[in-house]
């Protein structure tokens, strides 16, 4: 019979160290005994070890210093790299810019949850960039400037939204309801959401726009050994001096508690020159091809190359799993089948899931690819789906603007926000056309100062273009969550186009797509139920 044995959880460092101070446990104790290498060097010696992986443990736990050795050889020697993914850590990240957050949660298989500026009150806390130097007083100056528009857009918005609560409440949620029925919910809403404090989310959430991307905040994040080396290395060649810094903190931070772990460290001439020989062998390209004009109007969300094959592809995994037949063979015969008897076999296959449910694994054959061109503060929230393949461009204020929430509109708000992204701009461009000649106090192996430092004067709202490549399954787990009424306007707005596009190519696999509100409205009506 299967036994299952809890071999260790997370515990926070500061209680460790309590203890050491109370005598109940030592010094070394802490930096040689309690050490998370103790369970990657069992776990490693599982596969040619036949004693019980608890008494592999206990070694370890009684050897620790060879235990270090044998993660060192390996993990390192003989490559079995996922060993050192059983050595998990938790980090404290304070006083760290928006734009420094974007470069750490770009690590796809760690874990983050960071502060909010949709429900914290920002104040003029942010990263003053060591490559601004020179531009000190102008930088201040613009983001005090954004920082007193916040305060004035934040109050003002608050009014206005709870003035106009009917247009900025959940009002789909309401509309078939009759008056009766829709005073009864309100005032439960009011009571069980407390209203008041929602109402002064969605002020904050929209005059965070006008925020600079050297805001501070901070994060909880968890990772495991390998990844933890593998952000150090790709830091150390990162353009920014603050995600530079990041990674040397958080190696010196983790290198006492798990030394055997974090070897290589130093960034190969790939990771330093890789992007900047691209960045040189397509401007020749873009030269010699510069007589092409591209008469496509820019769109906010293009779906590329859609697969017109996509139900197809789904019908013929979902025959596969059912028969075991070859791939080959089941899209013959999904081609064949009449469309009721296609849509009869999605829905056999979905029928009485349910909204918290995952759509089952063949709809990952069916994928999709988009360019969208969205916010800073949508992105920063589209990154939280970190399956997806995000290759996010530069932030192009000349070219793509900023986006300008509905409210700022709605509360005639427009020529202060617009002032304030006028202001943010000019002192971008000053940065980018004189940032050649400025160069960051860095050790002599870190890169010198980057044009990109100029990002952090620019706003949430500004807009870049993101290439995002998806399955139909993550589809539906954005959708879910990013179409439900409760979502944030920005990220609601794409997820709905983005679904919107893919309806079109594959209506079959898209058949109970939608936000977890209408999730049982979507299902009677496939389903042909009384709601």
């Amino acid at each position: 019979m299967v036994e299952v044995i809890l071999a260790g959880y997370n515990v926070d460092r500061e209680a460790l160290e309590e203890l050491v101070r109370k005598g109940a446990i030592t010094t070394d104790d802490l930096n040689n005994f309690l050490t998370p290498e103790t369970i990657s060097a069992a776990y490693a010696r599982i596969s040619r070890d036949p004693a019980p992986v608890t008494e592999l443990r206990k070694i370890s736990r009684n050897e620790v210093e060879k235990a270090r050795k044998s993660n060192q050889s390996i993990v390192f020697k003989m490559g079995h790299h996922s060993v050192a993914e059983h050595a998990v850590l938790n980090f404290d990240i304070l006083r760290i810019s928006r734009l420094a957050t974007e470069a750490l949660e770009a690590q796809r298989l760690c874990s983050y949850t960071e502060k909010s500026q949709r429900y914290i009150t920002l104040n003029n806390d942010y990263v003053m960039p060591d490559e601004l130097i020179k531009f000190e007083d102008d930088f201040k100056k613009a983001v005090e400037l954004q920082t007193k528009a916040y305060k004035e857009v934040y109050a003002i918005l608050k009014v206005y939204v709870q003035d106009n609560k009917n247009l900025f409440y959940l009002a789909e949620d309401i509309i078939n309801l009759d008056e009766e029925q829709q005073a009864r919910k309100f005032e439960r809403e009011v009571r069980e959401k407390k209203m008041a404090e929602l109402l002064d989310e969605w002020a904050k959430e929209d005059a965070r726009y006008v925020m600079s991307l050297a805001t501070q905040g901070q994060l909880g994040f968890t990772t495991n050994a390998r990844d933890l080396e593998k952000f150090i290395k790709y830091s150390a060649a990162h353009p920014l001096k603050e995600v530079q810094e990041l990674g040397q903190k958080l190696y010196k931070a983790a290198l006492p508690v798990i030394p055997s772990l974090l070897l290589f460290l130093e960034p190969n001439d790939y990771l330093k020159n890789s992007k900047k020989r691209l960045k040189e062998q397509v401007s020749d390209l873009l030269r010699a091809n510069d007589e092409l004009v591209v008469c496509a109007a820019e769109r906010e969300i293009r779906l590329i190359h859609p697969d017109k094959e996509a139900d197809n592809k789904l019908i013929a995994a979902l025959i596969r799993s059912a028969t075991n037949e070859s791939f080959i063979k089941a899209y013959m015969i999904a081609t064949r089948l009449k469309p009721e008897e296609k849509k009869e076999l999605v829905k056999k296959t979905l029928e009485g899931i349910q909204q918290w449910d995952s759509v089952p694994r063949e709809f990952e054959i069916p994928e999709l690819t988009y360019e969208i061109i969205m916010s800073a503060s949508c992105f920063a929230q589209f990154k939280r789906h970190r399956m997806l393949t995000l290759l996010p461009g530069a932030y192009e204020p000349d070219n793509l603007g900023y986006t300008i929430p509905p409210s700022i509109k709605q509360a005639g708000l427009i020529f202060e926000f617009m002032k304030i992204m006028g202001e943010s701009e000019e002192l971008y461009r000053k940065i980018k056309k004189e940032m050649p000649e400025v160069h960051a106090s860095a050790e002599p192996a870190m890169p010198v100062a980057s044009v990109e430092a100029a990002d952090y004067v620019l706003t949430n709202a500004h807009n870049r273009r993101v290439l995002v490549k998806m399955n139909a399954r993550e589809l539906y787990h954005v959708s879910r969550f990013r179409e439900d009424l409760h979502a944030q306007w920005d990220i609601r707005d794409k997820a709905t186009k983005m679904v919107a596009l893919a309806k079109e190519v594959m209506p079959l696999t898209m058949l109970l797509v939608g936000g977890k509100h209408e999730f049982q409205k979507i299902y009677n009506s496939a389903y042909n139920q009384q709601g």
